[in-house]
């Protein structure tokens, strides 16, 4: 099971403000809608809470998203961060006039644990690691930086058995091809853990994704 949790309200967020008109949010908020997470594939269950700091704009919308404590994680922390970008709060107001707002907004993420699958009926397969740890960083497109796009690209990869990327394919947009092109060719080109059965590597299919983010 996934197990996704969000607080029924939130607590005033004790966060200075980035500007003179930005304002840290002094009061409990309704809970946000917010879209499911999707969680890494991961060859042992992992859990933890993502404590995220977020900028409101004036309609609710999320202006910036960015993890100011981290879930333990790497892989739910930026599966926590894609799905607060898509967010809508309640604007925040003062005086009756919606007003841009820093919030805080805890997460607590659970990723299922490993089904087993029986070939030939019988061991259990233990699924592929995907940990873009020791993955060279893919080159943020030239042109994409500077129309200032950003968004999560989200891929497929068939892992051999020896670790090495055989396949790749587009799962989800980020919305700019040369984002998704670029997040491919770099993953594609990693070596992961493949898959195992009865101690031997086996060929499998995993999911991953990748943030891009420009810095402030």
């Amino acid at each position: 099971m996934i197990r996704i949790k969000l607080p029924g309200s939130l607590p005033a967020a004790a966060l200075l403000a980035a500007a003179s008109h930005v304002h840290a949010a002094d009061a409990a908020m309704p809970p946000p809608h917010c879209p499911p997470v999707v969680l890494p594939a991961t060859a042992a269950p992992q859990q933890g809470t993502a404590r995220l700091r977020l900028l409101l704009r004036e309609d609710g919308s999320i202006a910036e998203a960015h993890v100011e404590r981290s879930s333990g994680h790497a892989g739910l922390d930026g599966a926590a961060r894609a799905m607060a970008l898509r967010c809508r709060f309640q604007p925040y107001r003062i005086d009756g006039k919606a007003s841009k707002a820093w919030v805080a907004l805890p997460v607590s993420m659970e990723t299922a644990r490993p089904t087993a699958v029986l070939a030939n009926g019988a061991a259990a397969i233990r699924a592929a690691t995907v940990d873009m740890r020791h993955c060279a960083r893919p080159d943020y497109p030239a042109a994409a930086q500077a129309q200032g796009a950003q968004g999560t690209t989200y891929l497929g990869l068939l892992i051999g058995t020896d670790g090495v990327v055989q396949e790749s394919r587009l799962e989800r947009s980020s919305g700019h091809p040369q984002l998704d092109e670029a997040a491919r060719a770099a993953l594609s080109a990693c070596r992961f853990a493949p898959a195992m059965q009865d101690g031997a590597p086996l060929q499998q299919w995993a999911r991953t994704s990748y943030v891009w983010q420009l810095d402030s």
